[in-house]
């Protein structure tokens, strides 16, 4: 996002220690915790990458939970990219059901790899 991006402000957060240290080279503000108590303010946040409600990290009705919080932070009109190295474990329609947020895209493939993943690209309406 930085090298995108470079007059952007840059927020992180993660339960796990070591990702913390990791990351702290890697964006401006850094932050050790649960996703479900995101660390920044409801309603200013431009765009939440969210990256760890996959089958490998969480149960399917904790990573539902999880969204909710995400989602406050988010500006109207914000974006939030979900996306895993396994299955996401939330649907279209745990996305759209009181949550505020327009899918834009989702499911994508790579001919190269011959695969399919699966992601959400989504705005806060």
């Amino acid at each position: 996002m930085k090298q995108a991006l470079p007059k952007c402000h840059t927020v992180g957060q993660d339960i796990s220690p070591y990702m913390v240290n990791f990351a702290k080279k890697r964006v401006d503000e850094i932050y050790c915790g649960n996703a479900a108590e995101p660390k920044i303010a409801d309603g200013t946040a431009d765009v939440v990458f969210v990256r760890f409600i996959n089958s490998e990290v969480l149960k399917a009705v904790v990573a539902r939970k999880m969204v909710h919080p995400l989602l406050r932070s988010l500006k109207k009109g914000g974006y939030m990219v979900i996306f895993g190295h396994t299955p996401v474990l939330v649907s279209a329609a745990d996305l759209l059901m009181d949550t505020g947020l327009k899918i834009d895209r989702c499911i994508g493939g790579d001919p190269k790899w011959d695969g399919v993943f699966q992601y959400y690209v989504c705005h806060k309406v």
